[in-house]
């Protein structure tokens, strides 16, 4: 946040946010709340799913099938 206020150029991103640790809807006022403290247009979110170890495993979480097209 400091560094979002603090600057003008540079680009602000969160490398990968795992999707099951977190409601959806906080992420994206998470990273819309950095965003608006840089000025906008500014931030770079990575999603990602994760895998079985880490959500089975710390979350507690089934891990399931992919879904298919």
């Amino acid at each position: 946040a400091y560094i979002a206020a603090h600057t003008e150029r540079i680009k602000l991103g969160t490398g990968i946010i795992q999707l099951v640790g977190r409601a959806p809807a906080m992420a994206a006022m998470q990273a819309q709340t950095i965003d608006a403290l840089a000025g906008g247009n500014r931030m770079i979110v990575g999603l990602g799913v994760s895998g079985p170890q880490i959500v089975e495993g710390w979350y507690g979480q089934p891990w399931g099938k992919p879904y298919w097209r």
